[in-house]
């Protein structure tokens, strides 16, 4: 009998995505306390908060198999911004992000509780933005998109409008990396094209 997939994650952006690509999951809120060390380089930044969440669902479950994701955005001078905490953060956020790129890490961390494996990857998506006038931003800011995702913008949404070029994995940006997680399935011997 095939084991159950379950999101660690309340992102509805991620269980969107796993339902395009048809994989029947079980989607689980998990609260973790996300690491926000600057010591840590960005792409360790987000593994260690995505093996968090899935470690923390882990613990909950007798049987199964857990995802988690964790993404950050990353400034040119690797300043890393998480989501914002009102809307003059968010406001603050897009004025550095207008006009310039940067990079969207996301980490991924599965594990198979039955074959007792755990495994972790990320992924980096390079986003060019166009520069944004006070009143797009202003108008942007508005709309409460960007309040609950890393960045404050959304590349699936509104957001599309104000970027200009993507340079890697689209799903990476909206914050679960399908291809990269296909990649992790099949390093643990997880037949998932069965469950699609």
């Amino acid at each position: 009998m095939m084991q159950k997939i379950y999101l660690a994650s309340k992102s509805p952006r991620r269980k969107d995505l796993l339902e395009k690509i048809g994989l029947e999951h079980e989607q689980i809120t998990i609260e973790v306390n996300e690491e926000n060390s600057k010591d840590l380089p960005p792409n360790q930044l987000a593994l260690e908060n995505a093996r968090k969440k899935a470690e923390a669902l882990s613990e909950k479950l007798q049987t199964g198999i857990i995802l988690a994701a964790d993404t950050v955005v990353v400034l040119g001078d690797n300043t890393v911004l998480g989501k914002p905490v009102n809307k003059t953060d968010a406001a603050r956020m897009l004025k550095l992000l207008q006009g310039n790129i940067h990079t969207v890490i996301t980490g991924l961390a599965l594990i198979d509780k039955e074959q007792g494996i755990s495994l972790n990857a990320y992924d980096s998506t390079e986003v060019t933005f166009y520069p944004m006038t006070d009143e797009e931003i202003e108008w942007y800011v508005e709309t409460g998109e960007p309040m609950d995702k890393a960045g404050a913008y959304g590349l699936q949404e509104k957001g599309m409008l104000f970027v200009q070029k993507v340079e890697g994995s689209a799903t990476n940006v909206i914050g679960l990396p399908v291809q990269l997680l296909y990649q992790l399935f099949k390093k643990a011997s997880i037949e998932i094209l069965e469950y699609i």
